[in-house]
């Protein structure tokens, strides 16, 4: 699972979540401004890493209402 948080609150993501928010974000006014989160939750989505490995990605509040808002 990937770990959304901006230290005050926290929401977890499985792969296919993770790579359908990296489409929206894409798509978004911030999605090249963001590519780094995109980046990321591209990688988990493909599975780069291990399904027992537990990723954490740490954004602002306000990425972190907005990616949530994504899905």
């Amino acid at each position: 699972m990937l770990n959304l948080t901006d230290s005050i609150q926290s929401m977890k993501f499985t792969p296919s979540e993770c790579l359908r928010m990296e489409i929206n974000l894409n798509m978004s006014i911030h999605g090249y401004a963001w590519k780094d989160i995109g980046d990321v939750l591209y990688k988990f989505g493909i599975r780069c890493c291990s399904d027992t490995d537990n990723v954490t990605l740490v954004v602002s509040t306000e990425q972190f209402n907005f990616l949530v808002n994504l899905l």
